[in-house]
């Protein structure tokens, strides 16, 4: 079967539901943000959020979504760096190739309840359950342009559920693979957890890396009811095809605890959001992000943490390097409300400068409307001292070597951060160290 390519129309709304035999509700949620994408405006450029952002001019008409996709044409190129040669160490892997699913394994040992399966299946199988999280929670397609046309079209991605008080032991992995030239991904991911469960899982994002442009607009929810704790790790590792614009968010309720590790590897272009509202007393969330960028591949990472009720805790770092003519641009927002006092929160970004015309730009900014708070931000750019390389080079170790573990060096605090041994091999993996140096 040859892959089917659907142009971006409201027929294509009625190719996707009626393939996935999706229920009324489904289609009524694509029709209402079909028509909210042709009356939206796209984000003016002096947007505060946008404007920093060189997003490649593309016209939507001009591009197809990968349909019925036959998922045995994955290019040879691409890279799963979730991967452990010799060993499987997760409880069940889905691994979808443009929107098909090519790898199903369900573990026998699951828990009772627990849910792990494709949207699409989703959507039939478990509607009742999914429904509010789509529709009255979290995120919706009226926030901009892009999400309403993603909300429209996404046929592809996963849902995560793990019952009240229940414990998954092994993590779960979902891999996301994309390639086409002009070709536009849409995948959506909803993880929910209730009342004391507790999950790890990896999100592996990969794309071609010789046939672009490739568009991916990606959605990311998680729910955590009270006193749930979540080990996330996202890898980014698209490629220099690809022109990312991810949204990220969770929903923490009272003692839920979150520790969000991510790798944020090169694109084209790239606009990752990670967004986190403290909804209940003791909610507990730790994003620890990194970013390797080289060339002329540009990123724009913008974290939100919103402190909405008393005595939550926040810490967001986000370690980088940029080489050669590579551009990132690294925002921070932590909002405080009125009334959330016994608030502790720090935002703090260092970026290493490898390269003569690498460019960062670092803005940190704090909202607070509460007066018994400890918050507060720290930013550093830095390059690699020559004195550090001579003192090492009078060592014994060549210059190569010792810039290598400079850098290594530089992200330690993020692989210490990581929820898991599995997540810190992974993560160093994706950087270019090597495990002993751990």
């Amino acid at each position: 079967m040859q892959e089917t390519q659907l142009g971006i129309t409201e027929d294509a709304i009625n190719r996707i539901t009626q393939s996935g035999r999706e229920p009324d509700w489904v289609q009524s949620l694509r029709r209402t943000a079909w028509q909210q994408f042709q009356t939206m405006d796209p984000p003016p450029p002096n947007h505060e959020e946008w404007r920093r952002l060189n997003i490649p001019d593309f016209r939507y008409q001009d591009l197809t979504l990968p349909f019925d996709s036959n998922g045995n044409g994955m290019p040879k190129e691409i890279q799963i760096v979730s991967n452990q040669p010799n060993e499987d160490p997760y409880g069940c892997t889905i691994l979808q190739d443009n929107g098909k699913t090519v790898e199903n394994t369900q573990s026998k040992d699951l828990p009772k309840g627990v849910i792990f399966e494709t949207i699409q299946d989703a959507f039939r199988n478990h509607g009742d359950l999914l429904l509010p999280y789509l529709t009255e929670q979290g995120l919706t397609s009226d926030r901009d342009k892009l999400t309403a046309l993603h909300f429209s079209l996404f046929n592809h991605g996963v849902f995560i559920y793990v019952p009240e008080n229940t414990h998954v032991e092994m993590p779960l992995r979902f891999v996301n693979a994309i390639s086409g030239q002009n070709s536009i991904h849409l995948p959506h991911v909803v993880v929910v957890l209730r009342e004391g469960a507790q999950v790890n899982f990896v999100h592996d994002m990969t794309g071609e890396r010789e046939n672009g442009p490739i568009y991916n607009y990606g959605m990311v929810q998680f729910f955590l009811d009270e006193g749930a704790q979540m080990g996330y790790l996202s890898l980014h590792n698209w490629g220099d095809q690809v022109v990312d614009r991810t949204i990220q968010k969770a929903f923490l309720a009272g003692q839920a605890r979150l520790n969000w590790t991510a790798y944020l590897g090169g694109t084209k272009s790239s606009k990752w959001n990670f967004e986190v509202d403290l909804l209940g007393e003791h909610a507990n969330v730790a994003v620890n992000g990194a970013y390797k960028i080289k060339k002329k591949e540009h990123i724009d990472v913008y974290s939100r943490v919103r402190h909405r009720v008393p005595n939550t805790r926040g810490h967001v770092l986000v370690n980088g390097s940029a080489n050669d003519s590579s551009k990132a641009m690294i925002q921070g927002l932590i909002e405080i409300e009125k009334g959330a006092q016994q608030t502790v929160t720090y935002l703090e970004n260092h970026n290493l400068l490898l390269g003569k015309k690498c460019l960062v730009d670092s803005i940190p900014r704090l909202e607070i409307l509460a007066d018994d708070v400890k918050a507060s931000h720290g930013v550093t750019l830095t390059d690699i001292d020559d004195e550090h390389i001579f003192y090492m080079m009078s060592r014994g170790i060549e210059k190569k070597d010792a810039r290598r573990l400079i850098v290594d060096g530089f992200f330690r605090d993020i692989l210490r951060r990581a929820e898991t041994e599995l997540f810190q091999k992974i993560l160093a993996h994706a950087l270019g160290m090597e495990v002993h140096d751990q």
